[in-house]
């Protein structure tokens, strides 16, 4: 499907400017969902609103009320699931999905984000181009 996205933008033009690959769905999909399975960093962040304790051992740590925790999935072990599906990403209901959040959320997340997302356009639409891409079985 991306190989087909892609072919069809450079049969139409050898030479696309950024802007063309702007109504690529399905690129932009793939890319969310690579970021979601190899996100660079912690990605996910709770305030917990009141103090909780966790045990291990006779060892006993205490997580303040008003704290904010930073998790890193790949460590933690608390993948969101291991299929690579970009169509989760092609849904129109306007919302992010809870499950990629690679630059983070909110007021808070990356600044660097719109750069980023463009970078990996650009790089992944001619990778596309110059090899042919296949899901291995």
């Amino acid at each position: 499907k991306l190989q087909e996205e892609v072919d069809g933008l450079f049969a139409s033009d050898p030479k696309p400017a950024y802007k063309d690959l702007l109504p690529l769905e399905y690129l932009d999909a793939v890319i969310k969902e690579v970021l979601r399975l190899h996100a660079p960093g912690g990605v996910a962040r709770e305030t917990v609103d009141r103090p909780i304790t966790l045990a291990q051992g006779e060892t006993k740590y205490v997580i303040p009320a008003r704290t904010t925790i930073y998790t890193f999935p790949s460590l933690t072990g608390l993948s969101v699931g291991d299929d690579f599906a970009p169509e989760r990403f092609l849904t129109k209901n306007g919302k992010q999905d809870s499950s990629f959040m690679p630059f983070s959320v909110g007021p808070r997340n990356c600044v660097g984000q719109p750069l980023a997302m463009s970078e990996l356009k650009v790089i992944l639409a001619h990778m596309v181009r110059r090899y042919n891409v296949q899901k291995t079985p």
